[in-house]
Parts: structure tokens; sequence; C-alpha cells
């Protein structure tokens, strides 16, 4: 299972699963970690939750699980809420870096809503979603 943390990984990962079945006739498994959080758990636990339900760069959501996992690389002194266009109904990809679409380096949500705490909470939800991921694709993995 390769559990993606970046969507501009997004594509490269779903090539890399697809390369270990051709190359290895393994079954393997990719995802992006916001996407075994469920929308009413989610909901529970941000402020902010996107529409297109996955977060944004430098968000609430990303913010939160930066105060658990690297607290020591979160800048409170430049945290500030997204300035960037958003385009509702649809998810254009748009092939440029965040520093060059907005000035904050924050997309989508307001990472001023960030805590430890919803960070703590976003984890354990996504660890619990991970196991039972995990578990069914290991009971079920040669069926795919």
């Amino acid at each position: 299972m390769i559990i993606n943390g970046h969507g501009g990984n997004q594509a490269a990962i779903k090539l890399a699963a697809r390369k270990i079945y051709d190359e290895l006739g393994l079954t393997a498994a990719s995802l992006s970690y916001w996407e075994l959080l469920t929308d009413r758990k989610a909901e529970e636990i941000l402020e902010t939750y996107p529409a297109r339900k996955y977060p944004g760069h430098a968000c609430e959501f990303e913010t939160s699980l930066s105060y658990v996992i690297q607290p020591q690389l979160v800048r409170k002194d430049k945290i500030t809420k997204s300035d960037e266009l958003v385009f509702p109904r649809y998810e254009p990809f748009f092939a440029k870096i965040e520093d060059e679409y907005t000035t904050t380096g924050v997309s989508r949500g307001d990472p001023r809503l960030a805590t430890k705490e919803k960070g703590e909470k976003l984890i354990e939800a996504i660890t619990q979603e991970i196991a039972t991921f995990l578990k069914r694709f290991a009971e079920h993995g040669d069926e795919l």
C-alpha cells in the first residue's frame, strides 16, 4: 500500500502501484491520507473542511497535523488565511507550485483555526481507517 501525503503526487503513486502490478504481479493500492477520513468525521473535527473533500496546502487540516507531527516547523507568525482563487464545482490541475499562485502558501481553508488537539483527532481517525483498509486489503487483495 502506498499512502500519499501530497496532492501533486497522486498521479505518480497511481502509476507506481500499476507498475508494481505489471512488473511484479502484486496487487498494490494507492491512496491519499485525506481520502481515508470520512466527511462526517472531518466535519466533526474541522471548522473549514472544504467542499471538495480534500485539504488544501497548509490549511487548517494540514496545519493541525503539523502541530502534532512536526511542531518545530509550524511558523505561527506566518499563519494567515488563504488568498487563493477557488473555482467552485470543479478542481482544475495547475502545473504550478503553491508559491506561484498564492502569496501565503495556503490554499483552501484557514490555518489560523488549526490546533494540536484537532491534529491529534485527525491522526487518530486516519490511523483507524488505515488499519481498517489494510485489514480488508490483506483479506481480499487477491480478489481485486
